[in-house]
């Protein structure tokens, strides 16, 4: 939940007078997101004379739950999709860096933001390679293909994947 989807003056009110502190309120409401405002914020300082200093950042964050992790991965994929030549190689760097990055769950099994960087990118493309589909556009399949590449190019996506992607793509057009 993030603060405009509960936000509510009734709610507010309600919890200002229960607390007698509108601070608090707002505290706990915003404190909801403060893993993924972490995220964005050290993904929006990174240029290449900080990459070590935002690995490290990144690496200070809890992640308490596998969606905090796969937020890491969302806004990763989302920045390689979206930003500059320049930024693109770097993030794909810290994604690089973080591959064995874990969230450790409650019966003590390690999920991988390598796993999880793969499973999305992976969605990412069948989603964005259904030509057919009424929903897809040329943009999303190229940012999909910019994505694929940069991975590959930082030795993310094996060779062997790479070449399956490939005959796939060969086979759909």
């Amino acid at each position: 939940l993030n603060f405009y989807s509960t936000f509510s003056f009734t709610n507010i009110i309600n919890q200002n007078v229960d607390k007698g502190n509108s601070a608090f309120v707002f505290k706990n409401v915003m404190k909801e997101d403060t893993t993924k405002t972490k995220i964005i914020t050290a993904l929006n300082k990174l240029h290449q004379q900080n990459l070590t200093k935002i690995i490290s950042m990144i690496r200070e964050i809890t992640f308490q739950t596998k969606d905090e992790l796969n937020e890491l991965v969302n806004q990763c994929i989302q920045k390689i999709k979206r930003d500059n030549e320049q930024i693109k190689p770097l993030v794909a760097a810290l994604c690089w860096e973080l591959l064995s990055t874990y969230f450790m769950t409650d019966t003590g099994e390690k999920i991988y933001f390598r796993t999880l960087l793969l499973t999305a990118v992976k969605n990412d493309y069948i989603e964005n390679s259904k030509y057919h589909d009424p929903s897809w556009t040329k943009e999303k399949g190229e940012k999909s293909m910019v994505l694929i590449g940069i991975l590959f190019n930082n030795k993310i996506i094996e060779d062997k994947v790479m070449s399956s992607i490939i005959t796939d793509f060969k086979n759909k057009i």
